[in-house]
């Protein structure tokens, strides 16, 4: 009967024991799915972010461009005045 009993429970552990090692895989696969989520995430950002700095650094060149013809015109018409 003792032997019985014994055998039981380690009829139990085993049970117990497999169903762990079915809810780890299960985790892991969750946890790799999580894993390729967050890095496509972060490649994504990366990507926005560098084509919000591309476009920034657009938009200063060409006001940069702007602001130095307007210089330009500014000091001809200074040159102009000068002259008169």
């Amino acid at each position: 009967e003792q032997l019985l009993h014994e055998q039981n429970k380690l009829n139990e552990i085993l049970k117990s024991l497999n169903e762990l090692t079915a809810k780890k895989k299960e985790l892991l696969s969750i946890t790799k799915n999580l894993e390729s989520e967050y890095n496509s995430l972060i490649k994504e950002k990366e990507k926005i972010l560098n084509q919000n700095i591309k476009a920034i650094e657009k938009e200063k060149k060409s006001k940069t461009k702007d602001i130095d013809n307007k210089i330009k015109l500014l000091e001809k018409e200074l040159k102009a005045s000068e002259n008169k």
